[in-house]
């Protein structure tokens, strides 16, 4: 049987609670309720952890609109960068403490997650993952100089997309990074979700960036375009010539 690594609560509880950005499993009940009644599971609310990422995700969300609000690209990126940043340092060692927890409890390192499947890695709980990857795909909000409802507007379309895409039927090299297992594969999935809607948003945000003059934001949006669809066919090609040899 194996026996995972002891990790002491005094490191692991503080890289959990950096690792959960505010997650469903930490929030108080008559909340994390109402969270759930919202997003349409009604038995969910009484599972530790569960609706991690999707909770995750939409405080991400609202910290964007907030920013988006304000007018400020340059905090977006500062908070993109020290959430990954906090997210690689910590989940390794949050994700440590669950199965080490999990294992004194139950006699196995494996959690069934709300869903019922067996996980050792990538737990509901963490959701530091989705953090930065949400605001990364809102970046090109900030180069549409338009009404404040729309840049509103499209923040929420860039949410759903990304709780679409980052669902159970993942694409191109955000599926193959979510089958791998280590600290790195919990973050960089997410990451190329984020590319990905960053790649559907910026088909509109390149005509604009264009017609009104923005060469910059539209290179930027071009390149964004780019490294989308190459993360979405990357694998199929690779796959193809392994096939043709």
């Amino acid at each position: 049987m194996e026996v995972p690594k002891k990790i002491s609560a005094w490191m692991g509880i503080p890289c959990l609670a950096v690792s959960s950005v505010m997650s469903v499993g930490f929030w108080p009940p008559h909340l994390r309720y109402w969270f759930f009644i919202l997003i349409g599971r009604r038995e969910d609310e009484k599972k530790f952890g569960s609706g991690g990422g999707t909770a995750g995700s939409v405080v991400a969300q609202f910290v964007a609109w907030g920013l988006v609000i304000w007018g400020s690209l340059f905090w977006l990126l500062i908070i993109t960068a020290i959430s990954a940043g906090l997210g690689h340092l910590c989940i390794g060692k949050a994700e440590a403490y669950l199965r080490y927890r999990t294992w004194k409890r139950t006699g196995h390192t494996y959690r069934l997650n709300h869903k019922g499947e067996k996980v050792t890695h990538d737990f509901n709980e963490t959701c530091d993952d989705e953090f930065p990857s949400v605001l990364f795909a809102n970046m090109q909000i900030f180069f549409i100089d338009g009404p404040l409802w729309v840049k509103l507007l499209a923040g929420l379309f860039v949410l759903i997309a990304f709780r679409i895409l980052d669902g159970k039927r993942k694409l191109g090299l955000a599926k193959w990074a979510d089958g791998k297992t280590g600290v790195w594969a919990c973050m960089v999935d997410d990451y190329f979700v984020a590319l990905q809607v960053s790649c559907i948003i910026s088909i509109p945000t390149m005509l604009w960036c264009t017609v009104n003059g923005r060469p910059v934001f539209a290179l930027v949006s071009t390149l964004m375009y780019l490294f989308g669809i190459a993360s979405f066919i990357l694998p199929m090609i690779v796959r193809e010539l392994h096939r043709t040899r």
